[in-house]
């Protein structure tokens, strides 16, 4: 006898208990109907769905649209004290020129340049430091020429690209950090519009540090961002580089 022939001699021989059953596991799983929610992450979608490359155009088109972090920093009485703005203006900069670049990124490249052929593999053996941190721009800017030309021949493997793509994002995770030590100040004056840093330097006297104090708070837009009520607590925004779903260099980045 089939397994469908005994189920079909169940339900002819026990129709209420069947019924009952059933009904007892449909009205079990109505609670956790209740918890359901509508996730619109994009990251659902496939790489190659078009709302997906669409979101990648625009985070390439624009800054802003990238994930990011937001750092609140309290101070005992208030953010507008010398000293305050010194470690704000120092933490805004350490976290700019941030890497997570390791001895195991360097091995990766030392991989693409034995596979290399030709003179454009010679070179980048060449090329290629001893230490990840002089992994630096002139490196970036001399292998991006050799990667023009590969492509050019037809000679980039493109199983490379992800493999780039990720030392890349390590080695500038953040795209761009802005805080009180560094964000424009956009205000109206007889000449039109200005637009100038919030300071240049950190005010050394009483006076300056007033002064500076007042145009902060004059501006509605540093409100609950660069500023709160009390004057104590001010935020640091950093826009990382890397996607929500790279969840290793997002959590490299958070312990960094």
């Amino acid at each position: 006898m089939t397994p469908l022939k005994i189920i079909e001699g169940w339900v002819v021989c026990y129709p209420k208990r069947i019924l009952f059953l059933t009904l007892f596991l449909g009205a079990s799983v109505v609670p956790s109907l209740l918890f359901l929610k509508n996730d619109p992450s994009p990251h659902l979608l496939p790489v190659s769905h078009p709302a997906r490359q669409a979101l990648q155009q625009l985070r390439e088109d624009f800054t802003g649209t990238n994930s990011g972090v937001f750092i609140m920093l309290e101070a005992k009485d208030t953010i507008f004290k010398t000293n305050t703005l010194e470690r704000i203006q120092r933490l805004t900069e350490a976290i700019q020129n941030m890497q997570l670049l390791s001895t195991e990124d360097l091995e990766a490249l030392n991989v693409i340049a034995e596979q290399m052929s030709g003179k454009e593999g010679l070179r980048l053996q060449k090329l290629l430091p001893k230490e990840v941190k002089d992994l630096n721009d002139m490196f970036w800017m001399e292998f991006d020429e050799m990667r023009e030309t590969l492509e050019n021949e037809g000679r980039w493997f493109p199983e490379w690209n992800s493999l780039l793509r990720n030392i890349e994002v390590r080695s500038a995770p953040v795209v761009e950090v802005t805080s009180i030590s560094n964000t424009d100040d956009i205000y109206g004056s007889e000449e039109g519009l200005t637009i100038e840093k919030i300071f240049e330097v950190i005010p050394g006297t009483p006076g300056e540090m007033k002064s500076l104090r007042r145009r902060v708070l004059e501006n509605d837009l540093f409100r609950n961002s660069f500023f709160s009520e009390d004057g104590r607590r001010t935020g640091i925004f950093v826009e990382l580089a890397m996607d929500e779903d790279d969840s290793e260099n997002l959590y490299s980045t958070y312990i960094a």
